[in-house]
């Protein structure tokens, strides 16, 4: 599932690399990242900017146990995240043909599951208002997408959460059929940065994550040391 040359966002799943970014990415910079399925065609879009490749995608996509895991892989808890998220939003029953990037925090639209990383302290501003368990000490900064050059605002700008690489984690594993993607339209959006000085090895054989959303038994996102979006 790795491949470290290149430094591209990949979409990755069923064993196969499906969606692989236009070009590269840079370390310490804020990137606005959506995958959505719509009609059976899956998208992955770049700060606002479709991919090239598109993947017919007729996957029924079903809740694994503790699922979603934020910040880890949920089937066994490794591959920690180790740099920022923020505005994490999941929609079920709807997605995506084209993104205009916000300027503004994310919003519990219609049809949105899941929406957290953003606020003062880790919690699910979509209307499910489900409860997210923290383990270990992922912790919310004043770091934003929409940071202002001047005074900042938590509850203009939101914030982010920060993930060190050692264990730290978020789960949502209280609900069951909610998180049933299933065969319909979909969409999973979030901001995430790369920092390039808090990678670390857990593993000599594993991968080093930088950013990883477990949300299903075939549904993960995560950003690796070759700076590639997988999906697996």
């Amino acid at each position: 599932l790795v491949d470290t040359a290149g430094g591209k966002f990949r979409y990755y799943t069923n064993s196969a690399s499906r969606i692989e970014s236009n070009s590269t990415f840079s370390a310490n910079t804020w990137y606005h990242l959506v995958v959505s399925r719509v009609s059976g065609t899956t998208r992955m879009f770049i700060d606002g900017v479709v991919q090239s490749t598109t993947y017919t995608d007729s996957n029924n996509y079903i809740v694994g146990t503790n699922r979603p895991t934020i910040g880890i892989g949920g089937f066994n808890l490794t591959g920690p995240l180790s740099g920022y998220m923020s505005n994490m939003r999941v929609l079920k029953g709807s997605g995506y043909t084209s993104v205009t990037v916000p300027t503004a925090p994310l919003t519990a639209v219609t049809n949105t599951q899941l929406l957290t990383c953003q606020s003062n302290r880790f919690i699910d501003n979509s209307s499910n208002a489900f409860a997210i368990t923290v383990n270990d000490t992922p912790s919310v900064q004043a770091f934003s997408p929409f940071a202002p050059t001047a005074a900042y605002s938590a509850d203009t700008n939101g914030g982010s959460g920060y993930f060190d690489g050692s264990g730290d984690y978020l789960i949502e594993g209280t609900s069951t059929t909610d998180f049933n993607l299933s065969t319909g339209d979909w969409a999973i959006d979030f901001w995430v940065v790369r920092i390039v000085a808090s990678f670390r090895w857990v593993n000599p054989r594993q991968t080093r994550f930088l950013a990883l959303i477990y949300w299903l038994r075939k549904l993960v996102l995560r950003l690796e040391m070759d700076g590639r979006l997988h999906r697996s």
